[in-house]
C-alpha cells in the first residue's frame, strides 16, 4: 500500500472525500499546552489526579500529529503564573514545531505594561489569554481597556475562554471592546459550546452571534466539538453538525480556526476523531475553505512565525 493511501485509510476518510487529491493540505493546530510536572516548581494544571498529568512536551506532539500532515502548533497557556510564560518561551525556542505562544497577563493590573513590553521583544509572543469573566468587565475599566490598546497597537492579539453560560454575555462585551478598539484581533476559544437551555439566554445568544457577523477581527476557534453528552462521548459528525453549521453561519470561511485542545482533549477522546470530524466537515466545503480553517486563517488571526520550510505561509 503507498504512504499516501496509508494515511488516508488511517484517518477513515477517502480520497474523495477530504478533496485533498495528490498533495494534502498542511495544517497548523492553533490549541494546544505543553507542560512537564518534573520542573522544581510543578504545574499548575493539570491537577495530579487526572490522566495527563504527566509531562506532555512537542516531541510527542510530533509523533501523534504527523499522519495528519500537522507542520506547527500554536501554544496556549495553561497557568497564570509568570514563570510558567518563561518556561513555555524556552520550551518554544527548542522546538520549531511550535509557531507561536499565547500567554498569560491580567489586563488592568499595575505590571502589565511592563510585562507586555517584556515578552513583545520575542517574536514567538502572539498575544494573551483572558477569561469571559475578564472580558465582562473591560469596558468598565478603564486600565484594563488601555492595556487592550497597548495590545492592539502592538499586533497582539487575545485569546478568550470561559463557560459556556458565560459566552452570551462575552459575545456582546465583545462587540463592545470591538467598537472601542477596531484593531484589536480577538480569538474565541472552544466552540460550539453547549446551548444555553433559559429562553432569555438563547435570545441574548442570538443576539451576541448576530454581532459577531460583522466583527472581521473576532475569530473563532472550532476546538472543543467532541464532548461528553450524557454517558456517551458521540464521534459521527452528523451528530455535531448542526452545531458547526450554526457556527459557521456566523463566522464564515474568513474566520474559522482548528485547534484539537490536545492534550486536554484526551480527557474525552483520543487526537484522531478530534481531527477526523473537523476535517470531513470542512472537506465538505472544498479545498479552498478547508485550507483557511487548517491554517490560513489561524495565520490571520494571531500572525505566527514561520519556522520550519514544510510550515506553510
Amino acid at each position: 500500500m503507498k504512504r499516501r493511501t496509508f494515511l488516508r485509510a488511517a484517518s477513515g476518510l477517502t480520497a474523495t472525500e477530504l478533496n485533498f487529491a495528490d498533495t494534502p493540505i498542511p495544517v497548523i493546530d492553533a490549541h494546544t499546552h505543553f507542560f512537564d510536572p518534573r520542573r522544581t516548581e510543578g504545574i499548575v494544571w493539570p491537577k495530579k489526579d487526572t490522566s495527563i498529568y504527566r509531562p506532555v512536551l512537542p516531541d510527542e506532539f510530533i509523533k501523534l500529529t504527523k499522519p495528519f500532515n500537522v507542520k506547527g502548533t500554536v501554544v496556549v497557556e495553561s497557568s497564570a503564573r509568570m514563570e510558567d510564560n518563561d518556561w513555555a518561551f524556552a520550551m518554544a525556542e527548542k522546538n520549531p514545531v511550535v509557531v507561536g505562544y499565547v500567554g498569560r497577563l491580567t489586563p488592568g493590573s499595575a505590571d502589565f505594561p511592563i510585562l507586555l513590553e517584556k515578552y513583545r521583544k520575542n517574536p514567538l509572543f502572539l498575544g494573551i489569554r483572558i477569561s469571559f469573566a475578564i472580558a465582562n468587565s473591560v469596558i468598565a475599566q478603564p486600565q484594563a481597556l488601555a492595556d487592550l490598546k497597548l495590545m492592539a497597537n502592538a499586533g497582539l492579539q487575545i485569546d478568550l475562554g470561559g463557560a459556556p453560560h458565560q459566552l452570551p454575555q462575552t459575545l456582546i462585551q465583545l462587540a463592545k471592546i470591538s467598537e472601542r478598539i477596531p484593531n484589536l484581533r480577538m480569538v474565541l476559544n472552544h466552540l460550539p459550546m453547549p446551548r444555553p437551555e433559559a429562553k432569555q439566554d438563547i435570545e441574548l445568544l442570538k443576539t451576541g452571534f448576530d454581532e459577531m457577523k460583522h466583527r472581521p477581527k473576532i475569530y473563532v476557534k472550532i476546538s472543543q466539538v467532541i464532548r461528553t453528552v450524557g454517558q456517551s462521548v458521540p464521534t459521527e459528525l452528523e451528530y455535531w453538525r448542526d452545531a458547526l453549521d450554526e457556527v459557521y453561519a456566523v463566522f464564515g470561511p474568513e474566520r474559522v480556526i482548528y485547534g484539537s485542545n490536545w492534550p486536554a482533549s484526551l480527557l474525552t477522546v483520543e487526537y484522531p476523531p478530534v481531527f477526523n470530524l473537523v476535517r470531513k466537515y470542512f472537506a465538505g466545503k472544498g479545498r479552498e475553505v478547508s485550507e483557511k480553517y487548517f491554517w490560513k486563517n489561524s495565520l490571520k488571526a494571531y500572525r505566527w512565525v514561520k519556522r520550519d520550510e514544510s510550515q506553510p505561509g
